[in-house]
């Protein structure tokens, strides 16, 4: 299943709800993504431009899309952004497959 690395920012209505009524949002996000067939692997919060980053492992990027419209449409949530991770020999073999087709492949604008 592939890997996708998750951050974003609450909203400043879910910030006041979260300090007046503390509450653990990795069980909520474990939940959902164990529903659309998927793991959550990490949950943290962040201080700086992104306030949590999320490492998921989902069946397929349909599953995390629908995950992130989720979250998003809930209103909690936004400026959410989501990043496809894959593994160093996943990397390898798309490198290979690149370094295969690479010399048939003509460049927009390029002369050959």
């Amino acid at each position: 299943m592939p890997f996708f690395i998750g951050t974003g920012q609450y909203t400043r209505e879910a910030m006041t709800g979260m300090m007046n009524s503390p509450e653990n949002r990795r069980l909520s996000a474990e939940k959902l993504f164990e529903r659309l067939g998927g793991k959550l692997h990490s949950y943290f919060v962040t201080f700086g431009e992104k306030d949590w980053l999320i490492i998921v492992e989902m069946p397929s990027t349909q599953a995390m899309a629908a995950a992130a419209a989720i979250a998003a449409a809930g209103g909690g949530v936004c400026n959410v952004s989501t990043t496809l991770a894959m593994t160093a020999e996943e990397a390898q073999k798309a490198f290979e497959l690149a370094g295969k087709e690479a010399a048939v492949f003509k460049s927009a604008g390029m002369k050959g």
